[in-house]
């Protein structure tokens, strides 16, 4: 089983031979097999569990990020707490006026009622107007031991009026995914803290990484063949005897956006974050669940719905 990317992001300088990164206490997983040794909350529980504690989340800092920059970008929070930055558990994106998507592995077996959504800013605090889910519709596919497939649309109540701080973004179709170039960079975006061990920040953050080749994700030094068609990877790939500026969105934010030509008139949404090993660990990207081959579920679900 993948560890779930939870909630922030990291920058930091590593060598190829420097030890892991300092991790969080809390690493939700769904334990199998492959990792018995870790605990078994999703996001939503430990959220859940963190805000009872009086702990944060969240780890490591990115760069902050302007709401018209990603003005797609939404947090799921749980309704009875009541400060969204310790509501948060999971992010999502904007694809039109009711429906968002996510990671199936953020809402599975949770109920339209058991979460609401923020959207339109980038500072979750007590005073975020928050929607209300009315459905949400996983992809049948999904498979949580592998985690291909790991996508789900939520159906909100209807937003009014879109404006350079909420807005739906596009979805990257096949032709411009084969456009894109090994090394391209791409953002992606989610709420974090500043610091190792720091308290949660409120503003979301940013991060623009390279992608990764599938066949470099697979090798022996890093994924050994879990990472199937269905995905795509990004981070940083270490140079041997060079500090290499390292990041990776680590723990944070399962269901966010990975986003293509973010600097253009229109940016496309490539992937949506989904799993990963520990936080900007040398050649263990970042891996994410595409979006040409969810297109066609997309359009019909939404369509008949």
């Amino acid at each position: 089983m993948k560890s779930i990317f939870i909630i922030s992001f990291v920058l930091t300088a590593l060598t190829f031979t420097t030890t892991a990164f300092p991790q969080s206490e809390i690493i939700p997983t769904i334990a199998n097999e492959k990792y018995p040794d870790r605990g078994v909350l999703t996001e939503y529980q430990s959220a859940i569990e963190t805000h009872k504690r009086g702990e944060s989340p969240k780890i490591i800092g990115g760069i902050d990020a302007l709401i018209y920059g990603q003005p797609w970008q939404v947090s799921l929070v749980i309704p009875w707490i009541k400060d969204s930055r310790e509501a948060h558990f999971c992010g999502g994106s904007l694809i039109g006026s009711e429906w968002l998507v996510t990671a199936a592995h953020c809402v599975e077996n949770l109920r339209p009622e058991d979460f609401e959504v923020v959207a339109g800013t980038v500072t979750l605090n007590s005073k975020n107007p928050r929607t209300s889910v009315l459905k949400i519709i996983s992809n049948p596919d999904f498979n949580p031991e592998t985690f291909d497939n790991d996508i789900a649309l939520v159906r909100i109540t209807p937003i009014k009026k879109f404006d350079r701080n909420l807005s739906p973004i596009k979805l990257i179709s096949k032709s411009r995914e084969d456009n894109l170039l090994p090394k391209e960079l791409v953002r992606v975006t989610g709420w974090g803290a500043d610091k190792v061990d720091g308290e949660a920040v409120s503003r979301l953050k940013k991060i623009d990484i390279s992608l990764i080749s599938r066949e470099r994700c697979n090798d022996f030094r890093s994924y050994k063949g879990d990472v199937s068609p269905l995905m795509l990877c990004a981070g940083t790939i270490p140079r041997v005897n060079n500090n290499t500026l390292i990041q990776d969105a680590c723990q944070g934010d399962s269901g966010g956006p990975l986003v293509a030509s973010f600097a253009s008139s229109e940016p496309l949404l490539a992937g949506i974050v989904s799993w990963g090993k520990g936080c900007a660990e040398p050649h263990k990207f970042g891996v994410y669940t595409r979006i040409p081959p969810q297109t066609e579920w997309i359009n019909r679900t939404i369509s008949t719905k």
